[in-house]
C-alpha cells in the first residue's frame, strides 16, 4: 500500500532564485515518454476524466523511473499537466539534481503546442519553471500540495497514492469538460510530490 501524507507549502522557505543553478546535459530522450506527444489523453466529461487518471499515472510514473533508473545522476523528474476544455496535456517536464542543484534537461510546450527541449532552444531553461519548488521539494507559488506518496511498495500501490491525490483534487476543482486544472508530479527517488492549481 502507498503512503501519503499531507502537508502545506511553506512560502517561507529560502528563495533559491539567486542562488547559482548548474545546467549539464545527459542523454535524455524526450522522444521516449510512451504518451509519444504532450497529449496524454481527451475526455468529454468529469467522469471519464477522473477514470483516465489512473492509466495516465501509471504511464508518467513508469517513464520518470526508467529516467532516474538509466541516469543516475537524477534526483527528480517534475512533469506539469493541465487539464482544460476535454484534454490532459503534459506542459513541462523537468530533470534535475536537486543534491547538486543541477538542471540536466527539460522541454516545454511552445504557443505552437510543440515540445521545446531545453538543449535544442535558444529560449532559455524552462521559462517560469518554479526552481524553488523543484530544488527545495515544496510547492510552486500559487499551488497546493496535494501529497506525498512514498516510493517504497508495489508500483500499483504507488501510483495508486498519486492517482488518488490527482483525482481528490480534479473533483473538486472541475465541474464540468471546459474547466481548468493544473498539477505538478514530482518523482524522486524516495518519494513523489504531488501539487495542483485551478487555472
Amino acid at each position: 500500500m502507498g503512503l501519503m501524507t499531507f502537508s502545506s507549502c511553506n512560502e517561507s522557505s529560502e528563495n533559491v532564485e539567486n542562488q547559482s543553478v548548474n545546467l549539464k546535459e545527459i542523454d535524455l530522450d524526450l522522444t521516449a515518454l510512451r504518451v509519444n506527444s504532450s497529449n496524454l489523453f481527451t475526455y468529454t466529461s468529469k467522469a471519464q476524466l477522473l477514470s483516465e487518471i489512473p492509466r495516465a499515472v501509471d504511464v508518467l510514473y513508469d517513464d520518470a523511473q526508467r529516467e532516474l533508473t538509466n541516469n543516475s545522476n537524477l534526483t527528480h523528474v517534475t512533469f506539469l499537466v493541465r487539464f482544460s476544455q476535454g484534454k490532459a496535456v503534459i506542459s513541462e517536464v523537468a530533470y534535475v539534481n536537486a543534491n547538486s542543484r543541477t538542471i540536466y534537461d527539460g522541454a516545454w510546450l511552445d504557443s505552437r503546442g510543440q515540445f521545446v527541449s531545453n538543449t535544442n532552444s535558444s529560449l532559455g531553461l524552462l521559462p517560469g519553471l518554479p526552481w524553488d519548488a523543484i530544488l527545495k521539494g515544496g510547492c510552486p507559488q500559487g499551488y497546493t500540495s496535494l501529497g506525498t506518496c512514498s516510493n517504497t511498495g508495489s508500483t500499483a500501490s504507488i501510483t495508486a497514492c498519486i492517482s488518488t491525490a490527482i483525482s481528490t483534487f480534479l473533483s473538486s476543482t472541475i465541474s464540468a469538460v471546459g474547466g481548468c486544472a493544473e498539477t505538478r508530479v514530482s518523482v524522486g527517488i524516495l518519494n513523489t510530490r504531488v501539487s495542483g492549481k485551478t487555472c
